[in-house]
Parts: C-alpha cells; structure tokens; sequence
C-alpha cells in the first residue's frame, strides 16, 4: 500500500507497512470514518480527539515486549534499536498458514521497576488465532527476534529484552492508564513466558 510523501522527491513513507499494519491503518481508517457519519461535532474535535484505549479491552491474547536499560544513556540507544526492529517480530509472528495474525499497537508504554528503577518501555500486539486453533508454537519466531536484538555489538549487560504471552486479565495496570506519563508500575507476572 504506496503513500506517497507529498514533497519532491516523492517516496514511499509505507515501504516497511506489512499485512498487520495495513490491517491495523484500514481498521482505524473505518473508525474514523463512521465516527465522522455519526459525529454532530465539529470534524476537527473528532479527528484529534485522544484515542481511547479500548484496544486492550477487545482482546484476549498479547505479546508484551519490554525493552529494559539501567541509566537513560544506554535505554535511549537499546530502545532505538529495539524498536526499528520490531517490524521483524511482527512480520515473523504474521501467519496465515498456521492461523495468526498479529494487530500491533502503536504506542510505547514508558515505565519503571525495581528496587534499582530500571529504565523499560513495552510494546504489545494482539494474537489472532483463527477458529479452531487450541494451540500453537511462536518460540521459535520470538527466540530468532531476541537473538537479532541481543547480538547487537554496542548492548551492554543491562540492556535487555523480554517477550511474553499475556492475557487480557494479566495486563498491566499502565495501559489502561490515559496519561501514561512516565509513572512508576510493576510489571505484572507473565501468564508464559515466550523468551
């Protein structure tokens, strides 16, 4: 799905959209579009209104992937690598052969934890399991992700990142808080742990 920028020279600012993402931009699109037939409010309040975060409230099934750091040097380098690289984790989770499909969301949650508040940011997507899927095996993709991140020649041994399997009930208390500025949360227990 080309967008094209509108400044010369003209270029594609969704090269890196995949199947998920496209899946997810058509979604927030067709939101948007019957807000605006219902809305009786001014066009412009509607369109940059803050979203609601009722996409943790849809769901059943989240991948958490926490990207950790012990001082705000080494955090603002893991997590710019880390994050550049999710579309890979993404891509790999993405998998209509075996029943998945994958509907990332597009914020980090910033947050700390510990005696020693370490520095972390999550990210987390959805997993779709099509109907009649009781179980399947994503270690291997996720194994393969953490593999690529964690052999980065400037990590440190206090970078880290972790990837687990959390469910709906199981979410932390930080992504159902609006303002998420930043305010200190404990992560919760993993319901399974990936990697």
């Amino acid at each position: 799905m080309p967008i094209l920028t509108p400044d010369y020279p003209c270029m594609n600012s969704s090269y890196n959209v995949g199947p998920s993402q496209l899946r997810r931009f058509q979604y927030e699109i067709q939101i948007v579009a019957t807000s605006l037939q219902q809305s009786t409010v001014n066009v412009y309040q509607t369109l940059t209104a803050p979203p609601k975060l009722h996409f943790f409230h849809q769901h059943v099934h989240f991948l958490q992937v926490c990207m950790t750091a012990a001082t705000a040097k080494e955090f603002t380098s893991w997590f710019g690598f880390c994050s550049a690289k999710l579309r890979l984790l993404i891509a790999g989770l993405e998998s209509p052969q075996l029943g998945v499909q994958v509907h990332p969301f597009a914020k980090f949650f910033n947050h700390t934890f510990g005696e020693n508040q370490v520095m972390a940011s999550s990210f987390f997507t959805v997993l779709r399991f099509a109907h009649g899927i009781d179980a399947i095996d994503l270690k291997s993709c996720t194994e393969e992700f953490a593999y690529k991140v964690n052999s980065w020649e400037e990590r440190t041994d206090t970078m880290d990142v972790s990837i687990t399997h959390v469910l709906q009930k199981d979410l932390p208390s930080f992504v159902f808080d609006e303002n998420n500025n930043e305010t200190d949360y404990s992560l919760p227990s993993p319901s399974k742990k990936l990697v």
